[in-house]
């Protein structure tokens, strides 16, 4: 047959199905690897900085579907009332999309979040601010 994907170093080795498929695995996994440490190299801290100062124990987060079509929900759980805003950056740290604010009451909360029409495909970094000091921040791919 004709091969449909370039040939990648150790293609002779790959003769089955299931020893691709790690290969594929694995290349993943580096890739997402090295995602993360570019994401955590960014010098600008506003408005994309990693998690700050957030006590893990009293906020709970839940990003459905991530990748996402149209819309993603954040299941937020919290221990006193608050107010949360979402909003999206794209790699370059610009502002794509602010959600409206939506207040939590102490439970969990599911926000939802549709994405602008003209957003286009490809990964970004959502910020989600809680009483305007606690802020959560990770990835989000858009389909």
């Amino acid at each position: 047959g004709k091969n449909v994907w370039r040939e990648t170093y150790g293609y002779q080795d790959r003769d089955t199905y299931q020893k691709e498929v790690d290969y594929l695995k694995s290349f993943l996994t580096q890739r997402w690897n090295w995602m993360d440490q570019e994401l955590a190299a960014i010098e600008n801290p506003n408005p994309v900085s990693i998690v700050n100062k957030v006590d893990r124990s009293k906020v709970h987060l839940q990003v459905y579907p991530n990748p996402a079509r149209s819309v993603v929900y954040f299941n937020v759980k919290v221990e006193t009332p608050t107010e949360a805003t979402v909003q999206l950056y794209n790699l370059q740290g610009g502002l794509v999309q602010t959600f409206p604010p939506n207040a939590l009451q102490p439970g969990s909360t599911s926000i939802r979040c549709a994405f602008n029409a003209n957003l286009t495909p490809g990964m970004y970094v959502y910020k989600i601010t809680l009483d305007q000091h606690t802020e959560i921040v990770g990835k989000l791919v858009k389909q």
